[in-house]
């Protein structure tokens, strides 16, 4: 299983390089982005239809359904579309779809209830604005900077909760890092050298995450 997993992202990574050659990144970029904006407008128009509360953790379409990686993908395509919209590379008639396909994926996120993928579209679209040079310089350095103080916030996530969240829905939904921190640690601290391998789970419910291969490791 390991080795097959392997191969698919060898043929990816090798389907992605030639996409890339062979379109150029724009076209490339224009694809994720109709893509990524038609999956979230599907995904949230079948939320409202099916779900029995609007405000619980929406499923999206595809092989992506665990909320964290959906809403990291859909991220994704949004920050092409501003990227085309950014070098000028959407024709007018197509602007309006455009912010439309944009409105659509920020509010399948907001109802994926993930907040790290709202951080990086946010930095994402900081860095489209500026200058390319100056964006280039940034974007080696911002992303473990945000890293790093969002982390530093979980320790106080129950009083920053309590400051300003009167309920346990969307964004102010409990990420439950902390308690996932202290288990992993324990994790840690019984196998401190070789680790538990990229196929251990760490339990059930939220301690089944994505954070698993990582800390596993």
């Amino acid at each position: 299983m390991g080795l097959h997993r392997l191969l698919l992202v060898a043929c990816f990574l090798l389907f992605a390089r030639a996409l890339l050659r062979g379109q150029g990144a724009l076209r490339v970029m224009a694809m994720l982005f109709a893509a990524g904006a038609v999956g979230a407008a599907c995904s949230v128009a079948l939320h409202m239809a099916t779900a029995p509360v609007l405000l619980e953790r929406i499923e999206m379409l595809g092989r992506a359904w665990n909320p964290i990686p959906a809403a990291a993908a859909v991220a994704a395509a949004a920050l092409a579309g501003l990227a085309l919209l950014r070098a000028g590379w959407v024709p007018a008639a197509w602007r309006l779809p455009t912010y439309a396909g944009i409105g659509a994926i920020l509010l399948a996120m907001v109802l994926t209830q993930s907040r790290g993928p709202a951080i990086g579209i946010a930095l994402g679209a900081v860095l489209l604005m500026l200058p390319r040079g100056l964006a280039l310089r940034l974007g080696m350095v911002l992303p473990p900077i945000a890293f790093l103080a969002a982390s530093s916030l979980v320790p106080l996530e129950a009083s920053l909760r309590a400051l300003f969240c009167e309920d346990e829905s969307l964004l102010c939904r409990p990420s439950l890092r902390l308690p996932l921190w202290q288990s992993a640690v324990e994790i840690i601290a019984a196998h401190p050298l070789w680790g538990l391998g990229a196929s251990h789970r760490m339990g059930e419910g939220w301690l089944n995450n994505p954070q698993n291969v990582v800390l596993a490791t």
